[in-house]
């Protein structure tokens, strides 16, 4: 029997009420994707490289291998606490809760201007090619592509610092299912988007991230496809990936490496995930800083 060792409190307390009855949606080498009948949600469960992630379990990155679970099998709640996937028996009775926490930023200083400087030159010379970013040597597709994104994403940061609800609607539409990837490049950036806007106080910030969050939560699902549609729908939300949140902490101190470090384990997200990721939490904390 293999052991959760750390999982959102939300759907913790749906296993344990023996509400949880689906099928495996898809298997992947680091998650396993399961939805769930009654609601339509899809649920995960991932290796603990990864951290916390809304509606996610997280298991021991040596025991994950372990996980004998084919797409379309059942999974479903049981006795004792298990979640039965497949072959698989999981236990969550001693796994630890994990609440969606919301790191507030401080006042937009020059120090803490010159922390988002700092996360753009790291971002610039650390940053994964594929998505926003274009590699050095590109194919004419994947540059036009990076080119698009940036024009997409630059847009809609000038329509939400106008805020034209209007303008803001429609560019991002336009990022929305943009870009390759499982997650794609315009999703992920919206996830970071989002990310940086709901961890500001100021009453401005929050109207966008409330206007922003409407659009992302009309759209998604029929914009992109269901594993990101659910990260956007958690983004709309005010849920947000562990690792996200620790670097949005970080901002706010005085410790340049331990940022770097933050910001590295949100770039290990994905392939280029957590650099699209982290392109939409600097443009966030530049519409803060204004």
């Amino acid at each position: 029997m293999l052991q959760a060792i750390s999982g959102d409190a939300a759907l913790l307390r749906l296993l344990r009420s023996k509400a949880f009855s689906g099928s495996v949606h898809s298997v992947f080498r680091s998650a396993v994707n399961l939805r769930n009948y009654a609601d339509g949600n899809l649920y995960a469960l991932v290796s603990a490289r990864f951290g916390n992630i809304p509606d996610a379990l997280l298991i021991e990155e040596a025991a994950f291998g372990l996980i004998d679970a084919v797409a379309g099998a059942d999974v479903h709640a049981g006795d004792n606490a298990l979640l039965l996937v497949g072959n698989t028996m999981l236990s969550v009775a001693d796994c630890s809760e994990w609440v969606v926490p919301r790191p507030l930023l401080t006042v937009a200083d020059a120090a803490f201007c010159a922390r988002v400087a700092a996360l753009d030159a790291f971002l610039a010379a650390r940053g994964k090619s594929g998505g926003i970013k274009a590699a050095a040597v590109a194919s004419a597709f994947d540059r036009e592509m990076a080119n698009k994104l940036a024009e997409v994403g630059s847009g809609l940061v000038a329509a939400l610092a106008g805020g034209n609800s209007g303008k803001i609607a429609g560019w991002a539409a336009g990022l929305i299912g943009l870009g390759p990837g499982l997650t794609p490049s315009g999703d992920d950036f919206l996830v970071g988007l989002l990310a940086a806007l709901h961890c500001s106080p100021q009453s401005a910030h929050r109207a966008m991230f409330g206007c922003l969050g409407d659009v992302v939560t009309e759209r998604a699902l029929k914009g992109t496809n269901a594993i990101s549609a659910t990260a956007l729908k958690n983004a709309a939300a005010g849920r947000f990936p562990e690792t996200v949140l620790m670097l949005l902490a970080e901002i706010c101190a005085d410790n340049p490496q331990r940022l770097n470090d933050r910001a590295a384990k949100v770039l290990a997200i994905g392939s280029s995930s957590g650099t699209d990721m982290l392109y939409g939490i600097t443009a966030g904390l530049r519409l803060v800083a204004q």
